[in-house]
């Protein structure tokens, strides 16, 4: 499928998955990506963001203008939070909220994308859980994390939760490697899938 190259034969069932509730006009507001680092939850975040915005004859031409400035994470209608210090903090959730009481741009979709979404916290937890109750039409949220259950039990319950499967041992060792680790990559793949456990144990 284009658009999904890289990341499909990696990530099938999540991207079979997507791709037919996109075709089918069944994507819900709230979507959880569960898997360790290095498996591709902000690739396919990003995927999704590019299938909603894509004005392209494909789901995802790749090449206008929406794609590439979701790629690029210029899109005025795809937010990125991601932890100020150790956490986020409710003052980056009521940011959000504020940006998306204003009109999106041309009528399109907005969509947020919460990376290591299980280091809120709680004040933050609990502003995201009111948004996430009454959601605003035509947006749609994605909060990426190594594990569900540390987000709370009424976030999974208001989302569609995906999980991602791990890498092969090649897939590891190839991840490593483009990261830095050449020499030892292949041992530090028998001790973890996490990258930056990785980049510490080849320290």
């Amino acid at each position: 499928m284009k658009g999904w190259e890289n990341i499909e034969s990696r990530q099938p069932d999540v991207t079979r998955f997507l791709v037919n509730s996109h075709a089918k006009n069944r994507l819900v507001h709230a979507y959880i990506f569960e898997g360790i680092l290095g498996v591709g939850k902000l690739a396919v975040a990003k995927n999704v963001a590019k299938m909603l915005l894509c004005d392209g004859e494909e789901p995802i031409c790749g090449v206008c203008r929406h794609c590439q400035l979701v790629k690029s994470e210029g899109h005025v209608n795809v937010h990125m939070i991601r932890p100020d210090g150790l956490s986020i903090k409710k003052e980056q959730i009521q940011q959000l909220q504020v940006e998306f009481s204003k009109r999106a741009a041309e009528d399109l979709p907005k969509i947020y994308i919460i990376e290591e979404s299980d280091k809120m916290s709680v004040s933050a937890a609990n502003s995201l859980l009111k948004f996430l109750e009454e959601p605003m039409p035509n947006t749609y949220a994605i909060l990426l994390t190594d594990n569900k259950q540390k987000l709370l039990p009424t976030i999974r319950s208001r989302s569609v939760i995906l999980s991602f499967k791990s890498l092969s041992p090649k897939e590891l060792i190839a991840n490593f490697e483009a990261a830095g680790i050449k020499a030892h990559a292949p041992i530090v793949a028998t001790l973890t899938q996490n990258l930056n456990e990785a980049l510490e144990l080849a320290q």
